[in-house]
């Protein structure tokens, strides 16, 4: 595993002592709060045991605060880590430090350093080593681990794909944009399966005064969702990443951590056609980094602009759209969930937290909204209105709001 490459390390800790670093007077220091994105993970293995490895998807927060300034290099307090598994069975908090060579070109370098409780454990040391890293900043995808000593039956590694909260843009797939599937070893044409979609986009630099050396706006994309537009060719492609757009004539540089039909694992990186079109518009060519197998590689023309803004009025919380927020709305959303039922006419409306998606925490709120006092749902509540922040949720039917 990368937190293991200890040679690396001494070549980057010298580096990094010989940078000049500061350390930053109270309240002169940054802070920024990240979330958590699509790709985060906790797994709980054990070595030498029959036990299978527990892998769950994470989410949560945490606060980076900048603490010292070196010349190439901005090391930073981690604070608030508050995350939780999808699960609910393993809830992790703790704090730590985070160290990224953020001024020279990339790959940059980082190291992540916790010290974290998980699942009633404390006291838990993971770490990452000095890893090199393509992820523009500050947008951060770092593996911790530690290697066994502490406890054999339960060894934890976490994964942190994370970026601070931003305001998307709603993204539509271009005519043109198509997968490209090869299998290199077969001499088969290649399968050419154009796609319709899209994805969320978010420039993620702007609060932050130490962006990407040279000077680059960074955005986080989120909620990629392209599908094969053809019958027959059956390709979904789910996923996030991040797209970086230098000035001038500097070139544009995409990274997706893609799951193809359900299957988790394709990495593309790539950059701009030539010559890029004007932003906000993107035509991006990407290549798979690392595939799992030579029989299919990918490659993925990927054009887009934002999506033509039409208001859709909806009343959020209000699930099966009939007018009123009462137990009809939370079993709408269970039945959706878990019984394949059809009683969720507006997405928008069932996704009661604002998350971007319907999931079990949604008629958990509305429950505890109408039988406990609990929080009421996010706006637009409780009169109709449009959605303040873009997501990937349909509304094709809010009547009530008509």
């Amino acid at each position: 595993m990368r937190y293991r490459n200890v040679g690396t390390g001494r070549v980057l800790v010298a580096s990094w002592l010989a940078a000049g670093a500061v350390t930053l007077p109270a309240g002169a220091a940054d802070s920024l709060l990240y979330e958590l994105r699509e790709g985060s993970f906790l797994l709980d293995g054990c070595l030498n045991c029959d036990r299978a490895e527990v892998k769950r998807p994470l989410g949560g927060t945490l606060r980076l605060t900048q603490s010292y300034v070196g010349n190439v290099v901005v090391g930073f307090d981690v604070t608030e880590v508050d995350f939780e598994t999808v699960d609910a069975n393993y809830r992790v908090q703790g704090s730590g430090k985070y160290n990224g060579w953020l001024a020279a070109p990339r790959p940059t370098a980082q190291f992540l350093s916790l010290t974290l409780d998980i699942a009633g454990q404390s006291a838990i040391k993971l770490e990452s080593g000095h890893d090199l890293t393509s992820t523009p900043f500050p947008a951060i995808d770092v593996t911790i681990g530690e290697a066994g000593q502490r406890d054999p039956l339960h060894v934890f590694t976490v994964r942190l794909v994370a970026a601070p909260p931003a305001v998307p843009v709603l993204y539509q797939a271009a005519k043109g944009s198509v997968l490209v599937d090869e299998c290199l070893p077969c001499g088969r044409p290649p399968i050419e399966a154009p796609l319709t979609g899209a994805f969320l986009l978010a420039r993620i630099d702007g609060d932050y005064p130490f962006a990407p050396f040279p000077a680059a706006a960074v955005y986080r994309v989120d909620g990629v969702d392209l599908v094969g537009a053809l019958p027959g060719l059956d390709y979904r492609l789910t996923g996030a990443g991040t797209l970086l757009i230098g000035e001038g004539q500097d070139p544009q540089e995409v990274l997706l951590d893609l799951t193809l039909n359900g299957t988790p694992g394709r990495r593309l990186e790539g950059g701009a056609a030539e010559p890029p079109p004007p932003f906000p518009t993107v035509d991006l060519r990407l290549g798979e980094k690392d595939p799992p197998s030579q029989l299919q590689v990918l490659t993925l023309r990927l054009g887009a602009a934002p999506a033509p803004v039409a208001a859709v009025l909806f009343r959020r919380g209000d699930a099966n759209s009939d007018g009123s927020i009462d137990i009809g709305d939370p079993l709408a959303v269970l039945f959706h969930l878990f019984a394949g039922g059809s009683g969720v006419r507006c997405e928008k409306s069932a996704d009661a937290d604002d998350s971007g998606a319907i999931g079990l925490a949604d008629a958990v709120r509305l429950l505890q909204y109408l039988f406990a006092g609990g929080t009421a749902p996010e706006g637009p509540f409780p009169t109709c209105g449009s959605d303040p922040v873009p997501d990937l949720l349909g509304c094709g039917d809010a009547a009530a709001c008509r």
